[in-house]
């Protein structure tokens, strides 16, 4: 059996998680978060967690060869009327 990598990211606030970091300076945030702690960054968003991932083939492995197999949570279509069908919150072929 395979032995499994615990990924480390920032800590956050206690409920919101990252999310006032992400609101108050997302570029660099999120540059500071990637030099950081790597390709995969896990980072908690009010009571999911969210990927970052830096690495092309990462992102091409994601997006492109297996989208099928990584789904958005139900609470991202509620950013629909604001985000509209962008690669935030479009799933599938779109």
């Amino acid at each position: 059996m395979s032995e499994r990598k615990i990924l480390a990211g920032p800590k956050g606030h206690m409920i919101l998680g990252v999310l006032p970091m992400l609101r108050d300076d997302t570029l660099n945030f999120l540059k500071h978060v990637s030099q950081t702690y790597g390709d995969i960054v896990p980072m908690r968003i009010l009571m999911s967690t969210a990927y970052l991932l830096n690495h092309p083939a990462h992102v091409e492995h994601v997006l492109q060869k297996n989208h099928r197999n990584y789904r958005k949570t139900p609470m991202v279509g509620k950013f629909r009327p604001v985000m509209g069908d962008g690669l935030v919150v479009s799933e599938g072929e779109l």
